[in-house]
């Protein structure tokens, strides 16, 4: 009997010591593991430190698998100072399958089977397990729910604390718990329907380059270079569906207007699982409720009014998105023969509609100058053609239903492409001056002044678009005004980008050439008085898709002699988690005599994008609010103000018929209100 037990015990102290000796050669740290090759076999045994398995009930966690993260036994060490490879990984389950599907929960310590999977030109960011068999052990290191499950996680794994994220090697922490201690703010809404947004560290949004420098290869990629160090993408537990719900931890479950998180919001301590995902580091809660934003400390408030401009004429440059009649339902063409870019249903079509409407009667301009309109003037007694259609829809905001009318530009379509600019006025306040006819600007016009179209400005793909001038005079003081509304080419390269309008890597994109000579042009047609009656009151607008240090906005104040009434830290767009204006009221030296006043209403640049009037990809229909003038448009519009009086010197805007000919000689005013009693004239 004794020699029975004596043999069992060896057999079974063999086996142990044979299984612990397997296990010591097969069962490695993650560290290890994440410097393997792709399709190695690989076993890891670890905390669970983040469950985003799909199927398992947790609908908003769903990546398809977990996190491992090696207990801080395994590897002593805090904060950033242990090593130069990552203690996480994540483990890709896929689906849930039937009884096969291991369900883990936070705290598991679990070991996992599998190969590694290692992407393409890796540096060692994004390396996951593939995961062929999941075993819970006996006994988890935590347990519990909220800051207690936080709380044992920070003594059971290196919990890394960054204190700055410009100096943090990040790939040495991805699959990790982290926690950023700096304060870090919103810059990015543009992939809430991935269910990730822009995080920047920093007290304020950065501009873009070219808003507050010159163009510059060098200082563009120092730009860029900092940009980049200072942000990370937060993300949701899932990289799809935020166009149906947002579940962004720390953004309101009920998702509106008045409970919306916004551009500029600010985070402190965000803490959650590191990942590299598309080319980016991104952050994730693990739970709900362990991050939140502040959008008190937001220093860019929502503006639901537009900010006063003061004077007796107000006027507006406004971008409205694509303002389309015909509808874009995948057949349809419009005027011009081409394809629109508009709503795509008539329910799309009311919710644009009721949005533009509702801020341009908040803005109540006396005049508009309106970029991206659909292409089609084609008859000035005919309600329904788009302009029309959108002043129809203005005026049932007034009492009187002539409010406001429209220019007709004297062709029916303004160049062949979509989109053109127009004008809309109240006939109250001005009225199109006595002899003037409205005036466009196109390539013909521009070889008339001397230029070489060889090239095309104007006309034809990739130009900017033609040009609109009206000179109104103003009812109450007389003078006559000039408006010269503008829509640049877009940064966008495309196929038909070449020679000096490739993007030059300096800050000012693609096309840089063709809007500079656009501004060249525009300064020149000025001079030439287009509208039929000299005038030197004179106010340049439009979406230049330019910032202000770019080449033909400097164009028009350095030779233009027009003057940038916006201040350096103005901005009317947000792009790639960055601000600038695009959208200007440049105005003449004589208009400076008017008292100018210049803003930007921020109503849409800083906005969620699912606020605006789509549906696509399954858009939550709640997130709409049809009384709000909110993200109209993706472009804020900027606002100019004057007060239009009668000088001593009669500054109508007319000027001398003769180049350095004597002033006019004007009679008493005591003259004219002599004949007006004598004949009773009233004017109108």
């Amino acid at each position: 009997m004794t020699l029975t037990r004596t043999f069992l015990t060896i057999i079974v102290n063999l086996y142990v010591f044979l299984r612990s000796s397997a296990e010591s050669e097969e069962i490695e740290l993650i560290s290890s593991v994440r410097r393997k090759k792709n399709g190695d076999r690989v076993i890891v045994r670890a905390v669970v430190v983040g469950d985003y398995q799909n199927g398992d009930g947790d609908e908003i966690r769903d990546l398809g698998g977990f996190f491992l993260q090696e207990e801080r036994a395994e590897k002593e060490g805090d904060g950033i100072s242990y090593g130069t490879t990552s203690e996480g990984i994540f483990v890709r389950q896929g689906l849930s399958d039937g009884e096969d599907f291991i369900d883990v929960l936070l705290g598991n310590i679990v070991e996992v089977n599998g190969t590694l999977a290692v992407p393409e030109d890796s540096d060692g960011d994004d390396v996951s397990i593939l995961a062929e068999n999941v075993i819970i052990l006996d006994g988890n290191v935590c347990e519990g729910t909220g800051s207690a499950i936080d709380s044992c996680l920070k003594k059971t794994v290196n919990f890394a604390l960054v204190d700055s994220i410009a100096k943090a090697r990040l790939d040495q922490l991805e699959g990790m718990l982290v926690e950023f201690t700096e304060n870090m703010m919103i810059s990015s809404l543009y992939e809430l329907y991935k269910n990730r947004i822009d995080l920047y560290a920093g007290d304020t949004l950065q501009y873009l380059y070219t808003q507050q420098n010159i163009p510059s290869k060098e200082g563009y990629k120092k730009h860029l270079d900092n940009l980049d160090s200072h942000s990370i993408k937060y993300c949701g537990g899932t990289d799809f569906g935020g166009n149906e719900k947002i579940v962004l931890d720390g953004f309101a479950k009920n998702f509106t207007e008045e409970t919306s998180n916004r551009v500029g919001d600010v985070i402190r301590g965000v803490r959650g699982n590191l990942q590299f995902i598309d080319g980016h580091f991104c952050i994730r809660s693990y739970r709900d409720g362990m991050n939140s934003f502040d959008r008190s400390s937001n220093l860019y408030p929502r503006e639901n009014q537009p900010p006063t401009v003061y004077g007796n004429l107000r006027i507006a440059s406004v971008n409205v998105l694509n303002f389309f009649t015909t509808i874009d339902n995948g057949t349809a063409t419009t005027a011009t023969g081409l394809s629109p870019w508009g709503a795509d249903n008539s329910e799309e079509f009311v919710r644009q509609l009721s949005k533009l409407v509702n801020a341009l009667a908040a803005i109540d301009a006396d005049i508009f100058g309106l970029m991206e309109v659909e292409n089609d003037f084609s008859d000035s007694q005919n309600r329904s053609t788009p302009v029309e259609v959108l002043v129809t829809a203005l005026n049932g905001k007034y009492d009187d239903a002539g409010t406001y009318k429209c220019v007709y530009p004297g062709t029916q379509h303004l160049d062949t492409g979509r989109t053109a600019v127009v004008v809309v006025y109240k006939p109250g306040s001005v009225f199109p001056a006595v002899n003037t006819t409205p005036a466009f600007l196109n390539d013909d016009v521009a070889a008339s002044l001397g230029f070489d179209v060889s090239e095309p400005i104007f006309d034809g793909p990739s130009t900017n678009k033609w040009s609109l001038a009206v000179t109104f005079s103003h009812r109450r003081s007389g003078n006559n005004l000039t408006v010269f509304v503008n829509h640049f080419k877009s940064k966008l390269c495309s196929r038909y980008t070449d020679g000096k309008n490739i993007d030059q890597e300096d800050g000012a994109g693609c096309y840089n050439d063709i809007r500079l000579r656009g501004a060249e042009v525009v300064s020149s047609w000025i001079k030439s008085n287009p509208t039929g009656i000299r005038n030197s009151n004179n106010v340049v607008m439009g979406d230049f898709n330019a910032y202000a240090k770019e080449d033909p906005i400097q164009y028009f104040i350095n030779e233009g002699g027009l003057a940038n009434l916006e201040s350096e830290t103005a901005y009317s767009y947000s792009y790639g988690g960055q601000i600038g204006t695009l959208d200007y009221v440049l105005v003449s030296k004589n208009v400076m005599a008017f008292n100018p006043n210049a803003h930007i209403w921020h109503v849409n640049s800083l906005e969620p994008y699912v606020f605006d009037y789509n549906l696509e990809y399954s858009r939550n229909s709640s997130f709409f609010n049809v009384d709000s003038p909110i993200r109209f448009s993706d472009h804020d519009p900027a606002l100019l103000g004057l007060e239009m009086h009668k000088s001593d010197e009669e500054n109508d805007g007319r000027d001398d018929l003769e180049s350095g000919s004597k002033k006019r000689t004007r009679l008493p005013k005591t003259y004219f209100l002599f004949l007006c009693m004598l004949s009773s004239v009233v004017y109108i």
